[in-house]
């Protein structure tokens, strides 16, 4: 990769919120704080292209934008498949079929490709 990471935010905030050490040193006196702004950002920049994303990787779409959802509503920092649940508890129940979906293909009992959000 050549460039910035507009992930990088995000991954720092998820390593720092539920990393868990195999070694020593501590997460902490490694990797200094990210502001809320740039991991705001960076989960932003995941759902972007929502448009697009939804019918080329409709798995991962449906999971960040519950992720999404869940900071700006709760201002949680979760994984992809904790902002699936997040969605099957906090969302109107017109999405809790898509949203299945999306947590079966992630743990690979379903293909991401039979995913129908069309029904919705």
């Amino acid at each position: 990769m050549h460039g910035t990471d507009p992930d990088l935010a995000a991954h720092l905030t998820i390593l720092q919120a539920a990393g868990q050490v195999l070694l020593r040193p501590a997460i902490t006196t490694v990797f200094g704080p990210v502001p809320a702004t740039a991991y705001w950002d960076s989960i932003k920049s995941d759902i972007a292209n929502v448009e697009t994303a939804i019918v080329q990787l409709p798995m991962y779409t449906v999971l960040n934008l519950c992720r999404v959802r869940a900071y700006q509503q709760d201002q949680l920092i979760i994984s992809k498949q904790a902002g699936g649940e997040w969605g099957l508890q906090q969302l109107p129940t017109q999405w809790h079929p898509l949203v299945r979906q999306a947590l079966a293909a992630y743990a690979g009992q379903q293909d991401e490709q039979v995913i129908r959000y069309d029904q919705i």
